[in-house]
C-alpha cells in the first residue's frame, strides 16, 4: 500500500498509524481471520444483530472465494479528529493500481475511490504504548505489515445499521474522486486515459498492458518499523 494524508496530517503520528493499520487489515479480512493484522480482533467491536459487521477481522470463514491480488493499492487519510481519549479518522482507498494474479484482469477499470471511516476509544486507565514512541522505520528497513500488536489498547464503536451516509453528488465534485482521478498517470496500464467523461461521471478505462509492466507493486509507504 502506498499512502498519503491531507494537510498537516502526518502519516507517522499514532492517529495516522492507527488509521494505516485499520484499513490495511480490513483489506486483508476478506482472506480470513488468520491473516488480520495482530491485535484486531480484540480491537474490533464485537458483532451484534443492531451493528454493521466490522471490517477488521472476518467473523466467519469467508463464503466467496476472493482472488490474489499484485499491484499497488493508493490510500489517503483525509481527516484526523484527535482528543486524548478518542480518534475519529476518515479517509479514502482506491483499487485502480492491481491486478488479479491469475487472470491478469483489473481489479477495476475506472478511478473510483471508496470512503472508510471510524471512532476509536482509548479505555479508561490505559496507556497508550505507541504514544511517545518512533514510528518511523529505519531507512533501508521496513516490513510490508506490522510484526507487533499496532492497535493495543485502542478500542474501535461499533456502527449501528442506518446511519446515514453523505449524499454523494457527480465524482469529479467529490474530493476523494478527484484524488483517485490523479493517480491514473501514476498506473503504467492506464497512463495517459482521461478519468472523467464530459458529465463528471467516471470514465471506463482500457489497460494498455498487463503484468507488473501495468500494475508495478511498489514499496510499501510508509513501511512499517520492527517491533
Amino acid at each position: 500500500m502506498v499512502w498519503s494524508a491531507a494537510e498537516p496530517i502526518d502519516l507517522h503520528s499514532r492517529p495516522a498509524e492507527l488509521a494505516r493499520a485499520y484499513l490495511e487489515s480490513c483489506q486483508l479480512s476478506v482472506f480470513g481471520r488468520p491473516n488480520v493484522y495482530p491485535g484486531a480482533v480484540a480491537a474490533a467491536p464485537e458483532p451484534s444483530l443492531e451493528n454493521q459487521v466490522g471490517c477488521l477481522y472476518a467473523t466467519k470463514r469467508p463464503e466467496a472465494t476472493f482472488p490474489a491480488y499484485y499491484g499497488t493499492l493508493y490510500a489517503r487519510i483525509t481527516e484526523l479528529i484527535v482528543s486524548d481519549k478518542s480518534i475519529s479518522a476518515g479517509g479514502c482507498y482506491t483499487r485502480i493500481g492491481r491486478a488479479e494474479v491469475e487472470t491478469h484482469e483489473p481489479d477495476t477499470t475506472s478511478a473510483t475511490a471508496q470512503e472508510f471511516s471510524f471512532t476509536a476509544d482509548l479505555p479508561d486507565g490505559s496507556i497508550d504504548p505507541r504514544r511517545n514512541v518512533n514510528r518511523t522505520a529505519r531507512p533501508g528497513s521496513g516490513t510490508r505489515a506490522p510484526q507487533f500488536d499496532v492497535f493495543y489498547p485502542w478500542k474501535f464503536r461499533a456502527v449501528p445499521w442506518g446511519t446515514p451516509q453523505p449524499a454523494e453528488g457527480p465524482p469529479n465534485n467529490r474530493d476523494c474522486a478527484r484524488w483517485a482521478a490523479s493517480l491514473v498517470d501514476q498506473v503504467p496500464a492506464f497512463s495517459g486515459q482521461k478519468p472523467f467523461t464530459s458529465t463528471g461521471r467516471s470514465a471506463t478505462l482500457t489497460p494498455r498492458m498487463f503484468g507488473e509492466r501495468g500494475f508495478p507493486t511498489f514499496p510499501q509507504t510508509p513501511a512499517w518499523p520492527s517491533p
